[in-house]
């Protein structure tokens, strides 16, 4: 808080407003740790953290139903202590990368197998790593951020380099909405990834939104004073059906701590352009929607090709392959069935003839 006091409290935000939690057998209060929250909706690994006896390398799990919290105990080496890495969930699995601790910024990469119940220790970074900003794409992990773009290949477990990021931003503020990536305020210097924090260094109120299918970067809403270091996640608004974007918390320029709550509604789309096939390919917007549990989407083909039509998660998880076989040139429609799955957002891609295009779709309970 403002006079430097760790905390543990946790607080829930619904119907508008904020609630307090009391878990059981909460941690330890800390700062700098991460939280993430895994498969199924209902539990959350928080890892590491500074806490008044150090860094940490725990990893506490909190069930959301129960209310409480239970501590991991993997076998054989854990990654050492640290705070402000980043952390993902990974087909159900925690990754942690970089991050910083007393020996200084951390580029060490680490993946926690549930199954196993171990870490496991992949390629460092080729350069350090610390409140930088993370996403998949793919199967690729992107780090941007940290003076250059940083691209991991899991399928040959190496590192690789793409171009030099014009500002160097840490404490950044990231959220994910389909295939865009947004990055809001955080600290900026033109100096390099080794530089550090000075105390004159500006506090931005910038949104920058990364495309990831295009590599294109624009601008958003920008915030009405500098921040970094708040939290910032990808909710769907049940008022309208949109997926926004929440930012709370961190700290303004002059020390003092943000107290106020903003939401980014992003612009809605413009009619797609489909330029990247033969003019007459294309993928309908499905009807109805919202919907529950099923929904039709309709899609032409205008020359015969192998035809892919496969729905994903808002984590981009693969759900189902409604298509996959050879049409003819004509109209077509798939059903797609959603009895089971949770309410929420959900994206539907075509594959097809050099033709590719995504849109997304609501379930309502």
């Amino acid at each position: 808080d403002a006079q430097g006091s760790l905390l543990n409290d946790i607080y829930a935000f619904g119907n508008g407003d904020w609630a307090k939690l009391s878990p059981a057998d909460e941690p330890p209060p800390m700062s700098g740790q991460s939280a993430n929250l895994m498969p199924g909706d209902n539990t959350v690994f928080i890892f590491g953290g500074r806490t008044a006896e150090g860094y940490s390398n725990e990893i506490y799990e909190y069930n959301i139903s129960a209310d409480a919290f239970t501590v991991r105990e993997p076998q054989g080496t854990k990654p050492p202590g640290r705070i402000d890495h980043n952390a993902f969930e990974d087909e159900g699995n925690l990754g942690v990368l970089g991050g910083r601790n007393e020996s200084g910024q951390l580029n060490d990469f680490w993946y926690y197998d549930t199954q196993t119940n171990s870490w496991i220790q992949k390629t460092n970074a080729p350069h350090p790593v610390e409140k930088s900003c993370m996403w998949k794409k793919g199967d690729a992990l992107v780090v941007y951020g940290a003076g250059k773009t940083q691209i991991f290949d899991p399928s040959s477990g190496t590192w690789s380099t793409a171009g030099t990021n014009t500002e160097y931003r840490t404490s950044v503020a990231t959220a994910q909405i389909a295939d865009k990536m947004y990055f809001i305020g955080g600290k900026v210097t033109n100096e390099g990834v080794t530089a550090k924090i000075a105390a004159d260094t500006l506090y931005s109120s910038e949104t920058l939104v990364y495309n990831t299918e295009t590599s294109l970067v624009e601008t958003a809403a920008s915030l009405p004073y500098g921040i970094a270091d708040a939290a910032a996640a990808a909710f769907l608004d049940p008022d309208d059906n949109k997926e926004k974007i929440m930012l709370f918390g961190g700290r303004k320029a002059d020390g003092s701590l943000n107290t106020g709550t903003f939401v980014l509604t992003p612009e809605e789309e413009s009619p797609v352009k489909e330029d990247n096939g033969p003019d007459n390919f294309y993928l309908f917007r499905n009807y109805p929607n919202p919907f529950n549990p099923g929904t039709v989407i309709e899609y032409r083909v205008n020359q015969p090709c192998r035809v892919k039509i496969i729905i994903f998660d808002v984590k981009g998880r693969e759900i189902e392959i409604l298509k996959d076989s050879y049409h003819t040139a004509g109209s077509y429609q798939a059903v797609f069935d959603a009895s089971g799955l949770p309410s929420g957002l959900y994206f539907y891609k075509m594959e097809g003839g050099g033709f590719v295009n995504v849109r997304k779709m609501v379930k309502l309970q």
